[in-house]
């Protein structure tokens, strides 16, 4: 357990584990056994202040050890242990997160005897999603000459739901659409015309947007992003990007500009 928090250093994890009774009835004589933590690529566990034994055999003592090799971050001495009433083991240390998830996000535990023999492992621990950090734009659309404003947003939820929004905005930021997701939207009337044969709205339509923000090597950072945003024309690519994504869907709409 720990709080997966992109790039926090020091957070508490907790290592809880069961070891099997065949392996506990191996280090049953030498009372002695190593616990080898491995953090994923990224990761970093080490003891820090706030090592401790929450939870250990009656009369057992731990002590943890940074170790930094390529088998384990950390290494716990346990002496004195004796798995005879409980074959639980909790200990908490210190991980730091890394900005973004690595591709394998497993943590590995080990116990090996004495002898430095494995006597029981778990080498696929499932790491937490680590949140992506977002960039949020609120970017407004007008929608002229609608039939009410009901369809307005109704038409609004389909259109996130198609990505309609997302890939326009993905496209004219050149990043990987899924790095782009529609937080929230909002459809205001903003004006209303009464002809003999209906009615038409204007509204103003908001989308907050969030993108993620990923590592130095690619296109999702605040320093090739912002001014892209910035740029005189963004709101005019903006347009384009997104009348092109309409067109490509079943969606239909009198009028809608960026503004």
């Amino acid at each position: 357990f720990y709080a997966a928090s992109a790039g926090e250093l020091g957070v508490s994890l907790v290592v809880n584990f069961t070891i099997g009774s065949a392996a506990a009835a191996t280090i049953f004589d030498a009372a002695l056994c190593y616990v080898l933590v491995q953090a994923p690529e990224g990761y970093a566990a080490s003891c820090g202040s706030v090592f401790r034994a929450i939870t250990l055999p009656e009369g057992a003592a731990a002590q943890c050890f940074d170790e930094r090799s390529a088998d384990a971050d950390l290494i716990v001495k346990l002496t004195s242990v004796r798995f005879t009433t409980t074959y639980d083991v909790v200990l908490a240390m210190s991980l730091d997160v890394p900005e973004t998830m690595p591709d394998t996000n497993h943590f590995q535990i080990t116990v090996r005897r004495d002898t430095n023999v494995t006597a029981d492992a778990n080498t696929q621990v499932q790491g937490k999603t680590i949140p992506a950090t977002i960039m949020r734009l609120e970017v407004f659309w007008l929608v002229e000459e609608a039939e009410s404003l009901s369809w307005v947003e109704l038409w609004v939820a389909a259109a996130v739901e198609s990505r309609v929004f997302q890939d326009a905005l993905a496209t004219v930021l050149e990043v990987q659409n899924t790095t782009v997701t529609v937080q929230d939207t909002d459809v205001v009337t903003i004006s209303e015309r009464r002809l003999q044969a209906g009615s038409s709205v204007n509204t103003n339509v908001s989308v907050t947007f969030s993108i993620d923000l990923l590592d130095d090597s690619s296109s999702n950072t605040e320093d090739v992003l912002l001014p892209k945003i910035a740029a005189s024309g963004f709101l005019m690519h903006l347009s384009a990007a997104f009348a092109s994504r309409l067109a490509a869907s079943s969606l239909q709409v009198a009028r809608i500009s960026a503004t």
